[in-house]
């Protein structure tokens, strides 16, 4: 019972270890695939925006209009493909006015061009109305900070960010020329993109009050955190990016000659990450030195916003994995400048959890418990049957005779033979005895009178080679092991041994303690005794180092430190059976 015990407590442990195992090792592996997946999700983000921007200096570069005054065709059907390619709620195309007589001027651009492109971004949208007439066209405008917020045309000084193709279109008049500069943060990025010449993300904001009705995020992601993505316009397709002049070159001021922005949902950065099954990876962003803190949840090729601050599960807190992100920003060289970064930090929690441990660890060892209680049962069963038909058992000569030549040569085993039937030959015919009964009652029971009636079962054998082996540091070793593991070693490196006398026809005499006892030339004539003993003794040190090897991991560091030591030895050798209690074949003389 104590056994079954042991074995279910034993095997409760090991699938408990396994499971955490599994579990800490694919975790191992998302917390880094998250990471990664992020930053490919954002080059994607990134990719589709900067292609999007540059219809602008296209269209600059082959028309005869001039930075920042142009308007891109179809820029809806465009922009469109964009917003469902990034997740994007909103994008905004704002020419940056340097100055008031680029505000003037621009008032004059605007007028004469707004009503086109928005009546061909409402020729794609039908289920819109007709396009407001109330459009503040002629003038960059600005919030009056009143309650309710007023508007007026924004008196200066500059610089301006005219918000003018906007996508979705505008249903009312909230949008169009307001000056984008006078928000702080959007002031503050668009200097650093016009510094740098490299997009970024900022920290996330209240879209809605900023876009107005143009705000439309997907379904399901009303409520969800977003951060604006600010990609910079380039005067001209010809201009060289600030990120390739050569160390101390200066970018010209008017590099950029305006700014993409767009609403983007921090969720669609966690989408199409993981597998379907990878379920329960939280992730806590931290964005600009705790300016903003949030939680998402990754759920297979989903996320979900679990909402404002850190709300991981705090059990997890040893998994914890954190990196910065710098939005799109890839080199840290431009750092110093650096707008804003994020902190994410990644756990996983109980729903990933549960996908790797379950109860299989409680099912084993009840499983176990169960088969060792009927096992045991079984045995004790078994062990009565087996006494019962013990003295039949012995009677059947095949296994006797099995028995007999396992421990002596065949032709000693043949005179025990002889010697124990004629000691039998008087007792009562209803014994059933056999040969091999009757020598294995004479090993087991020792007869002294048949010891004194019988000649002496010995022979010369004039050429034979005796080997010695015993292991070298097995006292030492075998005092730190259990003594299975000392069996184990035993076992392992003699049944080794025994394979190997088969093959090259050598007697294995005995073994005493960790010494074995071998023989070449007896009980069969050998003339190469010597040279076959010295093979057989090559092969078992190469075969006892392959031993000692492989156990290593099961017996210890210090098991392949173990040596074998042989001394062989050749003369003459008598060996010989002495009867008695436990009789066995010996050898004695010189030469052993």
């Amino acid at each position: 019972i104590s056994v079954g015990v042991i074995l279910a407590v034993i095997a409760f442990f090991y699938v408990s270890g396994q499971e955490e195992d599994d579990f800490q090792r694919e975790y191992d592996v998302v917390k880094i695939e998250v990471v990664e997946g992020v930053h490919a999700n954002t080059a994607s983000l990134q990719e589709h925006l900067q292609s999007l921007a540059l219809l602008f200096p296209s269209r600059a570069d082959n028309t005869i209009e001039e930075s920042p005054q142009v308007t891109v065709a179809d820029f809806e059907a465009f922009a469109m493909a964009t917003r469902e390619n990034t997740g994007a709620a909103t994008i905004v195309y704002s020419p940056w006015l340097a100055t008031d007589v680029d505000r003037d001027d621009w008032g004059w651009y605007s007028e004469s061009h707004v009503m086109t492109w928005l009546r061909q971004a409402y020729a794609i949208h039908p289920e819109l109305e007709t396009v407001p007439e109330d459009i503040r066209a002629s003038y960059v405008w600005h919030y009056i900070n009143e309650s309710p917020p007023n508007v007026e045309k924004d008196p200066g000084p500059g610089p301006y960010a005219a918000a003018y193709q906007v996508s979705p279109p505008p249903t009312t008049n909230d949008l169009v020329n307001f000056n984008l500069a006078s928000v702080e943060f959007y002031f503050k990025a668009a200097e650093t993109t016009n510094v740098t010449t490299v997009s970024l993300l900022t920290e996330p904001v209240n879209m809605a009050g900023l876009y107005g009705s143009s705000f439309r995020p997907a379904e399901g992601h009303e409520s969800d955190p977003h951060s604006m993505a600010i990609v910079p316009v380039p005067a001209s397709l010809m201009v060289t990016p600030a990120a390739e002049l050569a160390d101390g070159e200066v970018p010209p001021s008017e590099m950029v000659t305006g700014h993409l922005s767009a609403a983007i949902p921090w969720t669609s950065l966690f989408e199409n990450i993981l597998q379907a099954h990878q379920n329960g990876i939280t992730v806590v962003v931290n964005s600009c030195s705790d300016v903003a803190v949030h939680t998402y949840q990754i759920n297979g090729k989903n996320a979900e916003y679990l909402g404002e601050g850190d709300l991981h599960e705090p059990g997890y807190d040893s998994y914890a994995y954190s990196t910065f992100y710098y939005g799109m920003v890839d080199r840290e060289a431009l750092t110093g400048r650096l707008y804003c970064k994020h902190e994410l930090t990644v756990y996983p929690n109980s729903t990933y959890e549960d996908y790797f441990v379950s109860n299989s660890a409680t099912t084993y060892a009840v499983t176990i418990a169960a088969v060792a209680f009927f096992a045991i049962v079984l045995f004790l069963s078994y062990d009565i049957i087996v006494r019962r038909q013990q003295s039949l058992v012995l009677g059947e000569a095949e296994r006797s005779n099995a028995i007999v030549a396992s421990l002596f040569p065949g032709k000693v085993a043949r005179r025990l033979f002889m010697d124990t039937s004629r000691h039998s030959s008087g007792l009562d015919i209803s014994t059933h005895s056999t040969h091999s009964n009757n020598l294995l009652n004479f090993m087991s029971k020792g007869e002294h009178k048949t010891v004194e009636a019988a000649r002496p079962i010995a022979e010369l054998f004039p050429e034979a080679t005796v080997m010695f082996a015993d292991i070298a540091g097995f006292t030492a070793w075998s005092s730190i092991r259990e003594p299975q593991q000392v069996f184990m070693l035993l076992e392992s490196i003699f049944q080794a041994f025994d394979g190997i006398a088969k093959s090259f026809g050598v007697f294995k005499v005995e073994t005493v303690g960790d010494c074995y006892v071998a023989c070449c030339g007896v009980p069969e004539p050998n003339e190469d005794h010597a040279t076959v003993m010295a093979q057989f003794a090559r092969e078992c040190l190469r075969k006892f180092y392959l031993v000692v090897q492989d156990l290593e991991l099961k017996l210890g560091p210090d098991t392949s430190d173990l040596a074998m030591r042989f001394g062989l030895n050749s003369g003459p050798v008598t060996a010989g059976v002495l009867r008695g209690e436990r009789a066995r074949f010996q050898f004695f003389g010189d030469t052993v």
